[in-house]
């Protein structure tokens, strides 16, 4: 097949191309926020037609009172900055609000700059997390703490009784497999009450500066040998960085992702590590092209005790949830059934200012291109 040059490449068509695959709402605006291209997710999004957005201000989404000083600083941002993530509450056709997260950023288009919109919808996640709230968070955090503690102690007097017990007869072949099977469902027992402790009772995160690289390159040479056995090939893109963290808990939130990419993973299978600044923040993702998770469980991925895999707990992505909350960060998931998942952690390069209140003004170098 002939390699294509430069000036035989039709830019803009791949563009289009690429913004329909998404499958969230994206926009190609101007830099004054004038919206040129919708794709077919934005009618999903927003209920309009897709050429119904052509040559309108994207501040037709925003609340009224947050186009005036909100919407025109996300802009500013994005051109300044080169990109900027946020959350705001969004106006669908029939007048009802969502919550969405904002992903805007600029792209340097040879014939005019122009800027990328992707519009996720986290309504139903944000309403999960009020529900969890209203019923009581503290309340199940206390009721996993008092099952922890119930279990363990009745789980040691079974371990110290059936290792004496065994080491006191002359047990056959049989009896040895039945022990062995004992012990190790002891053993995962016992692992899932480490856990719930964990849940309950996480460390303060003792932050110091840590090197992005350190952490994804620990995180994935804990777990060489299960990639290994199991064919999983885990390739890394991080953006070297000295970020204010707790290593050790990032660390242990990274092998989390890779640990449960590894357990839906076919053989053969491929993780992608991944680590860069968008904006304000630093970004790990960790993304695998297994068999993806159903739309309706994205919502409830990060509760506790909530688990899509027959064998699963449901502990350790609520733990990474409350490592994540204790840096002041962030965690998302993106996974369409069949298209593999990927799992994003926003940790914060520092304090975020309030855009909604305060006008940023433009960058002066290129103040008559901007809104």
């Amino acid at each position: 097949m002939p390699t294509l040059l430069p000036d035989q490449i039709d830019y803009p068509h791949l563009l289009q191309q690429f913004l329909e695959s998404l499958p969230h709402a994206a926009f190609i605006c101007s830099a004054d926020g004038t919206i040129l291209y919708a794709n077919s997710e934005a009618q999903t999004t927003f209920g309009h037609v897709p050429n119904w957005f052509c040559d309108r201000s994207l501040s037709i989404f925003f609340l009224p009172e947050d186009t005036e000083i909100f919407c025109r600083n996300l802009l500013r941002l994005a051109w300044n900055k080169g990109a900027v993530n946020e959350e705001a509450m969004l106006l669908r056709r029939n007048g009802t609000r969502f919550m969405a997260m904002i992903h805007l950023r600029k792209y340097d288009h040879e014939a005019q700059p122009l800027l990328l919109l992707h519009v996720q919808d986290i309504d139903r996640q944000k309403q999960m997390e009020n529900v969890l709230q209203e019923l009581g968070y503290q309340d199940l955090l206390r009721v996993a703490n008092g099952v922890g503690h119930e279990i363990r102690n009745p789980l040691l007097i079974i371990g110290g009784y059936l290792r004496k017990m065994y080491a006191s007869c002359k047990a056959t072949d049989e009896d040895d497999a039945s022990y062995r099977c004992i012990v190790d469902n002891l053993r995962k027992i016992e692992n899932i009450v480490r856990k719930i402790e964990f849940f309950t009772h996480p460390p303060k995160p003792a932050l110091n500066s840590t090197s992005t690289e350190q952490v994804v390159e620990a995180s994935v040479a804990s777990l060489a040998r299960e990639m290994r056995a199991a064919e999983v090939r885990c390739s890394i893109d991080v953006e070297p960085m000295q970020l204010l963290m707790d290593q050790g808990l990032i660390t242990k939130v990274v092998c989390i992702l890779l640990e449960n990419a590894l357990e839906i993973l076919p053989r053969g299978g491929e993780i992608r590590v991944t680590g860069h600044c968008r904006s304000s923040w630093y970004v790990f993702s960790v993304q695998d092209n297994g068999p993806g998770i159903p739309e309706e469980h994205l919502p409830s991925i990060f509760h506790p005790f909530f688990s899509t895999k027959p064998q699963g707990a449901g502990i350790d992505l609520a733990i990474l949830k409350r490592i994540i909350d204790n840096h002041d960060g962030q965690a998302h998931v993106l996974s369409k059934p069949g298209q593999g998942a990927r799992f994003d952690i926003f940790l914060p390069l520092e304090r975020r200012r309030s855009i909604r209140l305060t006008s940023i003004e433009p960058d002066q170098q290129s103040a008559s291109a901007q809104p």
